[in-house]
Protein backbone atom coordinates (compact mmCIF):
# COMPACT_ATOMS: atom_id res chain seq x y z
CA UNK A 1 0.00 0.00 0.00
CA UNK A 2 1.25 3.54 -0.84
CA UNK A 3 0.34 6.56 0.99
CA UNK A 4 -1.75 9.06 -0.62
CA UNK A 5 -0.60 11.86 -1.87
CA UNK A 6 -1.11 15.40 0.16
CA UNK A 7 -3.98 17.30 -1.58
CA UNK A 8 -1.80 19.99 -2.44
CA UNK A 9 0.70 17.79 -4.63
CA UNK A 10 -2.04 17.09 -6.95
CA UNK A 11 -2.07 20.52 -7.97
CA UNK A 12 0.32 21.59 -10.75
CA UNK A 13 2.99 24.22 -9.13
CA UNK A 14 2.76 27.61 -10.83
CA UNK A 15 6.42 29.16 -11.88
CA UNK A 16 7.55 30.99 -8.94
CA UNK A 17 11.23 31.95 -7.99
CA UNK A 18 13.33 28.37 -7.79
CA UNK A 19 15.82 29.11 -4.68
CA UNK A 20 17.02 32.64 -4.14
CA UNK A 21 20.71 33.35 -3.28
CA UNK A 22 21.14 34.66 0.24
CA UNK A 23 23.07 37.74 0.86
CA UNK A 24 25.63 35.97 2.44
CA UNK A 25 27.24 34.27 -0.96
CA UNK A 26 29.67 36.14 -1.78
CA UNK A 27 30.97 36.77 -5.26
CA UNK A 28 34.75 34.52 -4.33
CA UNK A 29 32.26 32.27 -2.79
CA UNK A 30 30.26 31.50 -6.13
CA UNK A 31 33.84 31.68 -8.43
CA UNK A 32 35.01 28.83 -6.12
CA UNK A 33 31.61 27.12 -6.32
CA UNK A 34 31.18 27.23 -10.25
CA UNK A 35 35.16 26.51 -10.35
CA UNK A 36 34.14 23.48 -8.00
CA UNK A 37 31.46 22.39 -10.52
CA UNK A 38 33.91 22.78 -13.76
CA UNK A 39 36.47 20.87 -12.30
CA UNK A 40 33.68 17.71 -11.76
CA UNK A 41 32.34 17.91 -15.18
CA UNK A 42 35.65 18.19 -16.79
CA UNK A 43 37.12 15.39 -15.17
CA UNK A 44 33.38 13.39 -15.84
CA UNK A 45 33.28 14.34 -19.64
CA UNK A 46 36.89 13.97 -20.29
CA UNK A 47 36.57 10.62 -19.17
CA UNK A 48 33.24 9.85 -21.12
CA UNK A 49 34.93 11.14 -24.33
CA UNK A 50 38.59 9.98 -24.09
CA UNK A 51 38.04 6.21 -24.37
CA UNK A 52 36.93 6.21 -27.55
CA UNK A 53 40.39 6.68 -28.69
CA UNK A 54 41.44 3.59 -26.69
CA UNK A 55 39.54 1.46 -27.48
CA UNK A 56 40.97 -0.07 -30.75
CA UNK A 57 44.38 -0.64 -28.42
CA UNK A 58 42.29 -1.61 -25.45
CA UNK A 59 40.91 -5.13 -27.57
CA UNK A 60 44.47 -5.55 -28.82
CA UNK A 61 45.96 -5.65 -25.16
CA UNK A 62 42.75 -7.60 -23.94
CA UNK A 63 42.22 -9.75 -26.75
CA UNK A 64 38.35 -8.60 -27.00
CA UNK A 65 36.28 -7.98 -29.76
CA UNK A 66 33.95 -4.77 -30.39
CA UNK A 67 31.10 -6.19 -29.02
CA UNK A 68 33.07 -6.48 -25.40
CA UNK A 69 35.02 -3.13 -26.10
CA UNK A 70 32.27 -1.26 -26.75
CA UNK A 71 30.97 -2.32 -23.40
CA UNK A 72 33.52 0.57 -22.09
CA UNK A 73 31.29 3.13 -23.94
CA UNK A 74 27.79 2.06 -23.03
CA UNK A 75 28.24 0.82 -19.67
CA UNK A 76 29.08 4.15 -18.64
CA UNK A 77 26.01 5.42 -20.70
CA UNK A 78 23.41 3.35 -19.52
CA UNK A 79 24.67 3.82 -15.93
CA UNK A 80 25.24 7.76 -16.33
CA UNK A 81 21.76 7.81 -17.43
CA UNK A 82 20.19 5.94 -14.70
CA UNK A 83 21.56 7.33 -11.99
CA UNK A 84 20.63 11.04 -13.06
CA UNK A 85 16.74 10.39 -11.35
CA UNK A 86 18.67 9.39 -8.01
CA UNK A 87 20.22 12.24 -8.12
CA UNK A 88 17.11 14.95 -6.56
CA UNK A 89 16.85 12.31 -3.43
CA UNK A 90 20.81 11.70 -2.87
CA UNK A 91 20.97 15.56 -2.54
CA UNK A 92 18.29 15.65 -0.27
CA UNK A 93 19.86 13.02 2.00
CA UNK A 94 23.53 14.23 1.94
CA UNK A 95 23.06 18.05 0.66
CA UNK A 96 25.17 19.48 -2.22
CA UNK A 97 28.79 19.37 -1.03
CA UNK A 98 28.41 15.83 0.68
CA UNK A 99 27.07 14.16 -2.19
CA UNK A 100 29.22 16.24 -4.63
CA UNK A 101 32.75 15.04 -2.77
CA UNK A 102 31.12 11.64 -2.92
CA UNK A 103 30.16 11.30 -6.04
CA UNK A 104 34.20 12.26 -7.17
CA UNK A 105 35.72 9.95 -4.60
CA UNK A 106 33.86 7.20 -6.26
CA UNK A 107 34.92 8.43 -9.58
CA UNK A 108 38.12 8.42 -8.80
CA UNK A 109 38.35 4.65 -7.06
CA UNK A 110 36.93 3.23 -9.92
CA UNK A 111 39.43 5.33 -12.61
CA UNK A 112 42.22 3.51 -10.31
CA UNK A 113 40.23 0.38 -10.79
CA UNK A 114 40.03 0.82 -14.44
CA UNK A 115 43.65 1.66 -14.67
CA UNK A 116 44.56 -1.26 -13.34
CA UNK A 117 42.09 -3.18 -14.24
CA UNK A 118 43.83 -7.08 -14.95
CA UNK A 119 40.98 -8.30 -17.10
CA UNK A 120 38.22 -6.38 -20.00
CA UNK A 121 35.45 -7.36 -17.77
CA UNK A 122 37.12 -5.54 -14.71
CA UNK A 123 37.85 -2.35 -16.67
CA UNK A 124 33.86 -1.82 -17.79
CA UNK A 125 32.55 -2.68 -14.26
CA UNK A 126 35.02 0.30 -13.46
CA UNK A 127 33.26 2.29 -16.14
CA UNK A 128 30.03 1.28 -14.72
CA UNK A 129 30.60 2.52 -11.41
CA UNK A 130 32.51 5.43 -13.22
CA UNK A 131 29.00 6.36 -15.09
CA UNK A 132 26.87 6.23 -11.78
CA UNK A 133 29.22 8.40 -9.92
CA UNK A 134 29.09 11.04 -12.85
CA UNK A 135 25.20 10.72 -13.32
CA UNK A 136 25.40 13.13 -9.75
CA UNK A 137 27.52 15.74 -10.65
CA UNK A 138 25.65 17.58 -13.70
CA UNK A 139 22.20 17.93 -11.99
CA UNK A 140 23.53 18.73 -8.77
CA UNK A 141 25.88 21.37 -10.57
CA UNK A 142 22.59 22.90 -12.12
CA UNK A 143 20.48 23.13 -8.70
CA UNK A 144 23.88 24.57 -7.20
CA UNK A 145 23.85 27.39 -9.61
CA UNK A 146 20.43 28.15 -9.20
CA UNK A 147 20.70 28.33 -5.41
CA UNK A 148 23.67 30.14 -5.46
CA UNK A 149 22.86 32.98 -8.08
CA UNK A 150 20.03 35.51 -8.29
CA UNK A 151 17.51 34.65 -11.26
CA UNK A 152 19.15 37.65 -13.56
CA UNK A 153 22.95 35.89 -13.23
CA UNK A 154 21.82 32.29 -13.79
CA UNK A 155 22.20 32.38 -17.47
CA UNK A 156 25.16 33.89 -17.51
CA UNK A 157 26.58 31.00 -14.80
CA UNK A 158 25.31 28.36 -16.37
CA UNK A 159 26.83 29.87 -19.55
CA UNK A 160 30.52 29.53 -17.66
CA UNK A 161 29.61 25.93 -16.56
CA UNK A 162 28.98 24.83 -19.74
CA UNK A 163 32.52 26.08 -20.60
CA UNK A 164 33.17 22.32 -18.53
CA UNK A 165 30.99 20.29 -20.79
CA UNK A 166 32.32 21.36 -24.20
CA UNK A 167 35.98 21.89 -23.37
CA UNK A 168 36.41 18.11 -22.43
CA UNK A 169 34.96 17.04 -25.77
CA UNK A 170 37.35 19.61 -27.45
CA UNK A 171 40.57 18.21 -25.93
CA UNK A 172 39.63 14.75 -26.08
CA UNK A 173 40.53 14.11 -29.85
CA UNK A 174 44.22 15.60 -29.86
CA UNK A 175 45.06 14.63 -25.99
CA UNK A 176 43.61 10.72 -26.24
CA UNK A 177 45.40 10.22 -29.16
CA UNK A 178 48.54 11.36 -27.61
CA UNK A 179 48.09 9.66 -24.13
CA UNK A 180 47.12 6.43 -25.94
CA UNK A 181 50.20 6.24 -28.35
CA UNK A 182 53.15 7.14 -25.32
CA UNK A 183 51.38 6.43 -22.44
CA UNK A 184 48.57 3.30 -23.19
CA UNK A 185 45.16 2.40 -22.84
CA UNK A 186 44.93 2.43 -19.06
CA UNK A 187 46.41 6.14 -19.37
CA UNK A 188 43.05 7.34 -20.37
CA UNK A 189 41.70 6.47 -16.80
CA UNK A 190 44.17 8.18 -14.82
CA UNK A 191 44.13 11.82 -16.64
CA UNK A 192 41.28 13.30 -14.91
CA UNK A 193 42.10 12.05 -11.78
CA UNK A 194 44.49 15.68 -11.18
CA UNK A 195 41.15 17.38 -12.03
CA UNK A 196 39.03 15.65 -9.62
CA UNK A 197 41.03 16.25 -6.86
CA UNK A 198 41.50 20.35 -7.27
CA UNK A 199 37.36 19.89 -7.57
CA UNK A 200 37.09 18.15 -4.60
CA UNK A 201 39.59 20.55 -2.51
CA UNK A 202 37.68 23.69 -3.79
CA UNK A 203 33.93 21.94 -2.98
CA UNK A 204 35.02 21.59 0.69
CA UNK A 205 35.76 25.24 0.90
CA UNK A 206 32.91 26.85 -1.55
CA UNK A 207 30.04 24.66 -2.31
CA UNK A 208 27.03 25.00 0.31
CA UNK A 209 26.54 22.27 2.92
CA UNK A 210 22.35 22.62 2.07
CA UNK A 211 19.74 20.23 0.16
CA UNK A 212 17.18 21.22 -1.80
CA UNK A 213 13.75 22.33 -1.01
CA UNK A 214 10.92 19.16 -1.18
CA UNK A 215 14.18 16.48 -1.75
CA UNK A 216 14.68 13.62 0.61
CA UNK A 217 12.41 11.32 2.28
CA UNK A 218 11.94 7.76 1.56
CA UNK A 219 13.94 6.29 -1.83
CA UNK A 220 11.70 5.28 -4.47
CA UNK A 221 13.71 1.80 -4.77
CA UNK A 222 10.37 0.40 -7.54
CA UNK A 223 10.58 2.93 -9.67
CA UNK A 224 14.28 2.92 -9.57
CA UNK A 225 14.42 -0.79 -10.72
CA UNK A 226 11.24 0.02 -13.29
CA UNK A 227 13.13 2.73 -14.77
CA UNK A 228 15.93 0.74 -15.28
CA UNK A 229 15.26 -2.15 -16.85
CA UNK A 230 13.98 0.04 -19.22
CA UNK A 231 17.25 2.26 -20.11
CA UNK A 232 18.71 -0.77 -20.29
CA UNK A 233 16.83 -2.75 -22.62
CA UNK A 234 16.37 0.36 -24.91
CA UNK A 235 19.94 0.33 -25.15
CA UNK A 236 20.29 -3.27 -25.97
CA UNK A 237 18.22 -2.69 -28.48
CA UNK A 238 19.88 0.10 -29.68
CA UNK A 239 23.32 -2.13 -29.98
CA UNK A 240 21.54 -5.30 -31.24
CA UNK A 241 19.45 -3.77 -33.63
CA UNK A 242 21.77 -3.75 -36.56
CA UNK A 243 24.14 -6.87 -35.40
CA UNK A 244 21.05 -9.18 -35.03
CA UNK A 245 18.74 -7.39 -36.77
CA UNK A 246 15.61 -5.06 -35.86
CA UNK A 247 13.10 -7.79 -36.08
CA UNK A 248 15.48 -10.87 -34.47
CA UNK A 249 13.61 -12.57 -31.41
CA UNK A 250 16.67 -11.10 -28.69
CA UNK A 251 15.71 -7.55 -30.16
CA UNK A 252 11.85 -8.15 -30.12
CA UNK A 253 12.02 -9.54 -26.69
CA UNK A 254 14.05 -6.35 -25.57
CA UNK A 255 11.42 -4.08 -27.39
CA UNK A 256 8.62 -5.72 -25.01
CA UNK A 257 10.57 -5.73 -22.08
CA UNK A 258 11.64 -1.86 -22.26
CA UNK A 259 7.93 -1.10 -23.21
CA UNK A 260 6.59 -3.02 -20.66
CA UNK A 261 8.71 -1.66 -18.06
CA UNK A 262 8.14 2.17 -19.26
CA UNK A 263 4.19 1.47 -18.82
CA UNK A 264 4.88 0.32 -15.46
CA UNK A 265 6.76 2.80 -14.31
CA UNK A 266 4.95 5.52 -15.39
CA UNK A 267 1.60 3.88 -13.72
CA UNK A 268 3.84 3.27 -10.54
CA UNK A 269 5.13 7.25 -10.23
CA UNK A 270 1.73 8.21 -10.44
CA UNK A 271 0.72 6.46 -7.74
CA UNK A 272 3.76 6.75 -4.78
CA UNK A 273 3.88 9.60 -2.57
CA UNK A 274 7.61 10.00 -3.35
CA UNK A 275 8.60 9.18 -7.09
CA UNK A 276 11.79 8.99 -8.26
CA UNK A 277 10.60 11.01 -10.75
CA UNK A 278 8.14 13.52 -10.21
CA UNK A 279 5.99 13.70 -13.13
CA UNK A 280 4.08 16.59 -12.28
CA UNK A 281 7.00 18.74 -13.26
CA UNK A 282 6.29 18.22 -16.92
CA UNK A 283 2.62 19.78 -16.46
CA UNK A 284 4.27 23.11 -15.67
CA UNK A 285 4.01 25.39 -18.37
CA UNK A 286 6.43 25.15 -20.95
CA UNK A 287 9.12 22.92 -19.49
CA UNK A 288 7.58 19.31 -21.12
CA UNK A 289 8.80 21.26 -24.40
CA UNK A 290 12.20 22.43 -22.47
CA UNK A 291 12.60 18.47 -21.95
CA UNK A 292 11.91 17.37 -25.50
CA UNK A 293 14.07 20.20 -26.72
CA UNK A 294 16.83 19.25 -24.35
CA UNK A 295 16.78 15.96 -25.88
CA UNK A 296 17.00 17.57 -29.48
CA UNK A 297 20.53 18.95 -27.95
CA UNK A 298 21.48 15.47 -26.98
CA UNK A 299 20.90 14.26 -30.51
CA UNK A 300 22.66 17.07 -32.08
CA UNK A 301 25.62 17.04 -29.66
CA UNK A 302 26.03 13.51 -29.37
CA UNK A 303 24.61 12.42 -33.53
CA UNK A 304 27.15 15.18 -34.72
CA UNK A 305 30.04 14.07 -32.63
CA UNK A 306 29.41 10.22 -34.45
CA UNK A 307 28.61 11.39 -37.87
CA UNK A 308 30.74 13.88 -38.86
CA UNK A 309 34.16 12.42 -38.57
CA UNK A 310 33.07 9.78 -39.34
CA UNK A 311 31.92 11.54 -42.71
CA UNK A 312 35.23 13.47 -43.17
CA UNK A 313 37.14 10.15 -42.81
CA UNK A 314 35.01 7.49 -45.31
CA UNK A 315 33.18 9.80 -47.48
CA UNK A 316 36.44 12.69 -47.95
CA UNK A 317 39.03 10.51 -47.17
CA UNK A 318 40.77 12.39 -44.12
CA UNK A 319 43.17 11.37 -41.78
CA UNK A 320 42.42 11.26 -38.17
CA UNK A 321 45.26 13.74 -37.65
CA UNK A 322 42.72 15.84 -40.38
CA UNK A 323 39.58 15.06 -38.88
CA UNK A 324 40.92 16.27 -35.29
CA UNK A 325 42.23 19.57 -36.57
CA UNK A 326 38.90 20.35 -38.41
CA UNK A 327 36.55 19.49 -35.72
CA UNK A 328 38.97 21.31 -33.29
CA UNK A 329 37.68 24.77 -34.42
CA UNK A 330 34.41 23.72 -33.41
CA UNK A 331 35.08 22.87 -29.88
CA UNK A 332 36.31 26.48 -29.16
CA UNK A 333 34.19 28.26 -31.19
CA UNK A 334 31.66 26.16 -29.02
CA UNK A 335 33.99 27.32 -25.39
CA UNK A 336 33.48 30.90 -26.59
CA UNK A 337 30.14 31.65 -27.43
CA UNK A 338 28.62 29.88 -24.07
CA UNK A 339 29.43 32.59 -21.83
CA UNK A 340 27.62 34.94 -24.65
CA UNK A 341 24.65 32.52 -24.18
CA UNK A 342 24.31 32.55 -21.12
CA UNK A 343 24.44 36.39 -20.42
CA UNK A 344 21.70 36.26 -23.45
CA UNK A 345 19.70 33.88 -21.48
CA UNK A 346 19.46 36.38 -18.29
CA UNK A 347 18.21 39.04 -20.95
CA UNK A 348 15.53 37.50 -23.16
CA UNK A 349 13.16 34.72 -23.28
CA UNK A 350 14.21 31.32 -23.44
CA UNK A 351 11.37 30.54 -26.76
CA UNK A 352 13.60 32.74 -29.35
CA UNK A 353 17.42 31.82 -28.37
CA UNK A 354 16.58 28.27 -28.84
CA UNK A 355 14.52 28.45 -31.51
CA UNK A 356 17.51 30.52 -33.32
CA UNK A 357 20.51 28.05 -32.43
CA UNK A 358 18.57 25.05 -33.59
CA UNK A 359 17.52 26.34 -37.03
CA UNK A 360 20.89 27.28 -37.30
CA UNK A 361 21.88 24.04 -35.97
CA UNK A 362 19.55 22.50 -39.19
CA UNK A 363 21.18 25.31 -41.57
CA UNK A 364 24.65 24.10 -40.63
CA UNK A 365 23.31 20.11 -41.19
CA UNK A 366 22.27 21.08 -45.06
CA UNK A 367 25.23 23.30 -45.67
CA UNK A 368 27.00 20.46 -44.58
CA UNK A 369 25.14 17.97 -47.48
CA UNK A 370 26.57 20.92 -50.06
CA UNK A 371 30.27 20.98 -48.56
CA UNK A 372 30.93 17.34 -48.07
CA UNK A 373 31.02 17.42 -52.10
CA UNK A 374 32.98 20.46 -52.98
CA UNK A 375 34.17 22.76 -50.38
CA UNK A 376 37.53 22.91 -49.09
CA UNK A 377 39.02 21.85 -45.86
CA UNK A 378 38.84 24.97 -44.04
CA UNK A 379 34.78 25.86 -45.49
CA UNK A 380 34.08 22.82 -43.97
CA UNK A 381 35.79 23.48 -40.39
CA UNK A 382 34.06 26.81 -40.60
CA UNK A 383 30.86 25.39 -41.15
CA UNK A 384 31.03 22.93 -38.47
CA UNK A 385 32.39 25.86 -36.13
CA UNK A 386 29.04 27.36 -36.54
CA UNK A 387 27.24 23.96 -36.08
CA UNK A 388 28.98 23.99 -32.53
CA UNK A 389 28.22 27.42 -32.05
CA UNK A 390 24.24 27.43 -32.51
CA UNK A 391 23.94 24.26 -29.82
CA UNK A 392 26.00 26.65 -27.64
CA UNK A 393 23.58 29.05 -27.73
CA UNK A 394 20.59 26.22 -26.85
CA UNK A 395 22.28 25.35 -23.99
CA UNK A 396 22.40 27.47 -21.44
CA UNK A 397 18.29 29.06 -22.23
CA UNK A 398 17.09 25.75 -21.92
CA UNK A 399 18.91 25.13 -18.88
CA UNK A 400 18.06 28.28 -17.17
CA UNK A 401 14.99 29.21 -19.20
CA UNK A 402 13.52 25.69 -18.54
CA UNK A 403 14.35 25.17 -14.64
CA UNK A 404 13.23 29.00 -14.43
CA UNK A 405 9.33 27.36 -14.75
CA UNK A 406 9.49 25.39 -11.89
CA UNK A 407 8.90 25.87 -7.99
CA UNK A 408 11.70 25.85 -5.33
CA UNK A 409 10.67 22.44 -4.41
CA UNK A 410 10.50 20.83 -8.17
CA UNK A 411 14.00 22.33 -9.37
CA UNK A 412 16.13 19.02 -8.61
CA UNK A 413 13.66 17.07 -10.20
CA UNK A 414 13.79 19.75 -13.22
CA UNK A 415 17.72 19.62 -13.62
CA UNK A 416 17.74 15.30 -13.31
CA UNK A 417 14.75 15.53 -15.95
CA UNK A 418 16.79 17.66 -18.65
CA UNK A 419 20.00 16.13 -18.12
CA UNK A 420 18.05 12.70 -18.72
CA UNK A 421 16.29 13.68 -21.72
CA UNK A 422 19.74 14.86 -23.28
CA UNK A 423 21.53 11.90 -22.40
CA UNK A 424 18.58 9.75 -23.85
CA UNK A 425 18.36 12.07 -26.74
CA UNK A 426 22.18 11.99 -27.12
CA UNK A 427 21.67 7.74 -27.25
CA UNK A 428 19.04 7.34 -29.64
CA UNK A 429 19.47 9.84 -32.12
CA UNK A 430 23.15 8.38 -32.60
CA UNK A 431 21.39 4.83 -33.43
CA UNK A 432 18.55 6.61 -35.31
CA UNK A 433 21.57 8.03 -37.98
CA UNK A 434 23.38 5.43 -37.61
CA UNK A 435 20.87 3.13 -39.09
CA UNK A 436 19.78 5.69 -41.31
CA UNK A 437 23.14 6.14 -42.81
CA UNK A 438 23.64 1.96 -42.89
CA UNK A 439 19.93 1.88 -45.02
CA UNK A 440 21.56 4.40 -47.45
CA UNK A 441 24.45 2.77 -48.14
CA UNK A 442 22.55 -0.35 -48.98
CA UNK A 443 20.43 1.51 -51.07
CA UNK A 444 22.56 3.54 -52.76
CA UNK A 445 26.01 1.22 -53.34
CA UNK A 446 29.27 2.98 -53.70
CA UNK A 447 27.71 6.28 -52.88
CA UNK A 448 28.82 7.10 -49.84
CA UNK A 449 28.56 10.87 -50.40
CA UNK A 450 24.62 10.58 -51.31
CA UNK A 451 24.02 8.41 -48.31
CA UNK A 452 26.24 10.78 -45.84
CA UNK A 453 23.67 13.35 -47.66
CA UNK A 454 20.79 11.98 -47.16
CA UNK A 455 21.37 10.97 -43.15
CA UNK A 456 22.39 15.24 -42.18
CA UNK A 457 19.17 16.03 -44.02
CA UNK A 458 17.22 13.47 -40.85
CA UNK A 459 19.35 15.71 -38.42
CA UNK A 460 18.51 18.68 -39.89
CA UNK A 461 14.73 17.53 -39.88
CA UNK A 462 15.15 16.90 -36.32
CA UNK A 463 16.56 20.47 -35.46
CA UNK A 464 13.47 22.05 -37.50
CA UNK A 465 10.77 20.00 -35.42
CA UNK A 466 11.98 20.86 -32.49
CA UNK A 467 11.88 24.74 -33.87
CA UNK A 468 8.23 24.07 -33.11
CA UNK A 469 8.16 22.22 -30.16
CA UNK A 470 10.53 25.31 -28.63
CA UNK A 471 7.36 27.55 -29.76
CA UNK A 472 6.09 26.11 -26.37
CA UNK A 473 8.65 28.18 -24.26
CA UNK A 474 7.80 30.63 -23.01
CA UNK A 475 8.02 33.47 -24.53
CA UNK A 476 9.05 36.45 -21.35
CA UNK A 477 11.62 36.75 -18.91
Amino acid sequence: MTAPRDGSDDETRLPEPAVTAGPAITATERRLAIAALMCGTIATVLSATLINVALATFMADMGVGHTVAQGLSTGFLAANTIAMPVAPWMMGRLGFRKLYILAIAVFVAAALLGGFAPGAHAAIAARVIQGAAAGMIQPLAMVVIFRMYPPDKRGAAMGLYGLGVVLAPALAPSLGGALVEFAGWRSVFFVAIPVCLVGMGLAMKALPDARPAGAGGRFDGLGFVLLATALVSLIGVLSLGKSQGWVSLPVLGLVVLCVAAAAAFLAWERRVTRPLMDLKIYRAPGFAAAALCSMTLGLGLFGSTYLLPLLLETARGMSPAEVGLAMAPGGFAMAAMFPIAGRLADRMPARPQVMIGLGCFALHAVLITWAEFSAGFWVIAGIMAFGRMSLALVMPALSAGGLRLLGESQVAQGAAALNVGRQFGGAVGVAILAVVLETAEAALPGQTMEAFAITLMVMAGFGLTAMFVALRLPGRV
